[in-house]
This record gives structure tokens, sequence and C-alpha cells, in this order.
């Protein structure tokens, strides 16, 4: 486990917030969780389901970079004692993945999770931030008409441009033709 020394607690929020991210994609994890403690808050990544310490921060330290994370995915930087959820574009944080924010209060203090959502199927999903071939963004296609198994092809493999490209096919996200449904 990384301890960030007295020394970088000088560091800026939004880049310890961002080395935090680039570190969890290229370990591959699902998660970050943050939790604050009494004399330090702890990082912890999400590795194949397993819960892996990776970095302390110190307690100032950790409130500027819960702040930062509140502030990108515009919830009430001030409310502690309330869950919270809100979503961080990947472009705000020079990041893979787009993350979704879910806060917590706990007996020790706030915790905060963030769930990375990655196209790790799409080897140009990072450099250009858009499949090959799907004009709308990274994800499935799916077409009019058409259940989720048109959506688990990858967009890259379709070169039809009226598709709708998603990273989920819940029924608000699959387009306006399966709304009615």
């Amino acid at each position: 486990m990384e301890a960030v020394e007295k020394g970088d607690s000088d560091e800026s929020a939004p880049a310890v917030l961002e080395r935090l991210i680039h570190k969890a994609e290229q370990a591959e994890a699902s998660d970050i969780h943050l939790q604050m403690g009494a004399v330090s808050a702890a990082v912890s990544f999400r590795l194949d389901g397993v819960m892996t310490p990776a970095a302390e921060l110190t307690v100032e330290l950790a409130e500027r970079v819960f702040g930062r994370i509140k502030f990108l995915a515009r919830l009430k930087t001030y409310q502690e004692s309330l869950p919270q959820d809100g979503r961080i574009d990947k472009a705000a944080v020079r990041g893979c993945s787009d993350i979704r924010v879910a806060t917590y209060p706990t007996v020790t203090g706030e915790k905060i999770v963030l769930r990375l959502f990655s196209s790790a199927h799409d080897p140009n999903a990072c450099g250009a931030g858009i499949s090959q071939g799907c004009p709308f963004g990274i994800g499935a296609p799916v077409e009019p008409g058409h259940g989720s198994a048109v959506a688990d092809r990858p967009c890259r493999q379709r070169q039809n441009h009226h598709d709708i490209c998603l990273s989920s096919t819940s029924r608000r996200a699959r387009g306006p033709a399966h709304n009615n449904r």
C-alpha cells in the first residue's frame, strides 16, 4: 500500500485524483473505494472482486480529494450525512473510463466509491475516445426493433452509422425506438 508522505499533502487534489484513477485503470480495477478514517483515508481498488489496499491519504489531502470528486460529479460538497450519486466524465480526469460516483456516510467518516466504466474490448477507447466505425461513442450498437442480442456485438465491428452506440443496454439508454415498449 502506497502512503502519501507529508510533503505530498501539498499536491493538488486534481493531480492526486487523476493519479489514483490512472493507477486503477492500469490495474484494471472495477472500483476505487475511498474511506475516511480518524487519522487518514484508505484507498482500495476492487481487483477481480477482491478489495486491495492501494494508498493512504492524509486527512487534509483526503478532504480536498473528496471535495474534488464531489465537485466533478456535481454533488453537494457540504453534504456528508446523506448518500449521493453522480457521474464524472472521463475527459474531466483525463482518464479512459467514465465514472459513477456514490457517497455514503459511515461511522468513521464519509466513504466514496468510484465505479469505472471502461471499454476494455476497444483498443482505441483510451486514445481517441471513440471506437472505429462508431461516431456516437464507445459501446455496442443497437438497431431499431432489436433487443440486447444485437448490443452484444462490439461497435467497432459495425460500419452502419445509423446505429446508436452506448455503454449500457438499459431501456432508457437504448434509444428512441425502444422507449415506447
